[in-house]
C-alpha cells in the first residue's frame, strides 16, 4: 500500500509542472539523496496553487554522538529535511529540518540549529549539500565537545579530587567543589557548555556564609579568567588552580562586604 501511495504521489507532481519533475528525477538519479518522498498536498481555501512537499532523509553520520538516556526508546537516529513548495512557480519555498529525539537533545534542542533559507533560483541538489554540511559540522562539534568535557572533568578530578562534591558523569557538563582558603569555605560550580572547548566554562562561586538581598546564597559568576581552547584538560586544570587560589580571596572580601550573614533562626 505504501509503495502504491508513493507511485500515486509521483504521478500527481507531473501534473503540476516540469520544475517538480526535474527536482524529483534529479534526486532519484543520485544515490546519496535518493531516500526521499514527495507529496502533493491539498489546495487550501484562498490559495491559488497546490503545495508540493519533498521529504529527504539526510545522509548524516551520527555514530560518534554521546549516548542519550531516555525512558522511552528514542528510535532511529534520523534527520529529515522538508522542503515545501507553496506555488507552482517555486517562488515560495519553505525548508524545515526535523530531527529524531536523541539527535535533537544532543544538539541542544530544536532551536539550536537554524538552516539557511532556500535561495531564489536554486534547486534541491544545490541546497541539500549546504544543509548536510551545516548539520554534520554541528554533530562533529558536539562529539568532540563531549570527549573534551570528559577529559576536562577527569583532569579536575585528578587535581582537586578531595574537594569534589559531585560531578555529571553522563554528559560531563558540571562539576562542583568545596574549597577552603585560610579558613574561608566556598563552593565552586563549573559549567561546561555544549560547544566546549570553543565556548569557555563558567565558574560560579557560592558562599556558604552569606546571603544576597533575595535570601539566596551570595554568588559570583566568572567567565573572563585566563583560558585557551587549545589547552589540554591538564593544562586547563593547572591554570584554573592558579586562578582559583587568587580569586577565592577576592570572593571572600566581596561576600563579607556585600552579603548578609547566614544566621540560623533556631540558634
Amino acid at each position: 500500500m505504501i509503495c502504491l501511495y508513493r507511485e500515486h504521489q509521483e504521478t500527481l507532481i507531473v501534473e503540476v509542472n516540469e520544475r517538480f519533475m526535474f527536482e524529483y528525477t534529479s534526486l532519484v538519479d543520485t544515490k546519496i539523496y535518493a531516500d526521499f518522498e514527495v507529496h502533493r498536498g491539498k489546495k487550501l481555501p484562498g490559495a491559488r496553487d497546490v503545495p508540493v512537499n519533498f521529504l529527504i532523509r539526510l545522509p548524516i553520520n551520527f555514530q560518534d554522538l554521546p549516548e542519550f538516556i531516555i525512558k522511552e526508546n528514542p528510535g532511529e537516529d534520523t534527520a529529515i529535511l522538508l522542503v515545501s513548495y507553496q506555488n507552482k512557480e517555486a517562488t515560495k519555498i519553505f525548508p524545515q529540518l526535523y530531527l529524531s529525539p536523541r539527535i535533537e537533545d544532543a544538539l541542544g534542542g530544536s532551536s539550536s540549529l537554524r538552516i539557511p533559507s532556500f535561495p531564489a533560483g536554486s534547486c534541491l541538489l544545490d541546497y541539500i549539500p549546504h544543509v548536510c554540511e551545516l548539520l554534520q559540522n554541528m554533530v562533529d562539534q558536539i562529539s568532540k565537545g563531549y570527549q573534551r568535557r570528559k577529559e576536562y572533568i577527569a583532569a579536575f578530578l585528578s587535581h582537586f579530587g578531595k574537594a569534589v562534591l559531585e560531578y555529571d558523569m553522563i554528559t560531563f557538563h558540571r562539576i562542583s567543589f568545596l574549597f577552603e582558603h585560610f579558613d574561608f569555605f566556598c563552593t565552586v560550580h563549573i559549567h561546561l557548555p555544549t560547544y566546549f572547548p570553543k565556548d569557555q566554562p563558567i565558574f560560579n562561586f557560592q558562599s556558604i556564609y552569606h546571603f544576597d538581598a533575595y535570601n539566596k546564597p551570595y554568588t559570583s559568576i566568572v567567565n573572563n579568567y585566563p583560558y585557551s581552547p587549545r589547552w589540554t584538560g591538564n593544562e586547563m586544570a593547572q591554570r584554573a588552580e592558579m586562578f582559583l587560589t587568587g580569586h577565592i580571596q577576592e570572593f571572600k572580601t566581596a561576600s563579607v562586604r556585600n552579603g548578609k550573614r547566614n544566621i540560623d533562626p533556631l540558634g
